[in-house]
C-alpha cells in the first residue's frame, strides 16, 4: 500500500489530504482532542469531511481499517474560526468488485459453504423448524461504505 500524506495550515483553513494507492476497505476516521475522542465516522470512496465549530485546541486524527496500517496524524492545532477539512482518495478498484457472473470462491479455495453478506438492519425470526438450518445469509451491519465485502466463509469465518 502506498500512502502519500500532505498537510498544511494558514489562518481559515487546516486541510490534510489523504491519498489511499490501496483496494482495500476505506478508513474509519477518529477525532481527537486531547486525547478524548470526539468522533468517528467511517469513510465513503469519493469522501471528503469538514470538520467545523471545532473550537481552538490541539487534534489528531486516526485512520485506520480493515487490511491498512493504522496512520495517526497529531498536534493539528485549530485556532478559533478554523475549519478541519479531511480529503481521501482510493485509488485502484474496490477489492469486493466481481462481475455480475462471478461464482464465488473462498480465499482458502472451496465454493461450498459460501452465503451472500446482506447490509441494513436484518431481522431473524427463530423458530423450531428453523432452529438447525445453516444460515442463508450474513449479516454485514448497517454501516456501507462503497466498498464492502459481498460473501462469506462460513467455515473458515472470512469475509471476501
Amino acid at each position: 500500500m502506498t500512502l502519500l500524506t500532505s498537510y498544511s495550515q494558514d489562518a481559515t483553513v487546516c486541510e490534510i489530504a489523504k491519498e489511499f494507492d490501496s483496494p482495500y476497505h476505506p478508513p474509519t476516521i477518529q477525532l481527537f482532542k486531547e486525547n478524548i475522542r470526539l468522533d468517528s465516522t467511517s469513510a465513503n470512496i469519493s469522501g471528503d469531511f469538514i470538520y467545523t465549530k471545532l473550537g481552538p485546541g490541539i487534534y489528531k486524527l486516526v485512520f485506520s481499517g480493515r487490511g491498512q496500517e493504522t496512520k495517526i496524524i497529531d498536534n493539528i492545532v485549530v485556532e478559533d474560526q478554523q475549519v478541519l477539512k479531511i480529503r481521501i482518495r482510493m485509488k485502484g478498484t474496490c477489492l469486493y468488485d466481481y462481475p455480475d457472473n462471478y461464482i464465488p470462491v473462498c480465499p482458502e479455495n472451496h465454493a461450498d459453504k459460501i452465503i451472500p453478506i446482506v447490509y441494513g438492519l436484518v431481522l431473524r425470526l427463530k423458530s423450531k423448524a428453523n432452529e438447525k438450518q445453516e444460515p442463508d445469509f450474513f449479516s454485514g451491519g448497517c454501516v456501507i461504505t462503497g466498498c464492502d465485502p459481498k460473501f462469506y466463509c462460513t467455515i473458515h469465518k472470512i469475509e471476501f
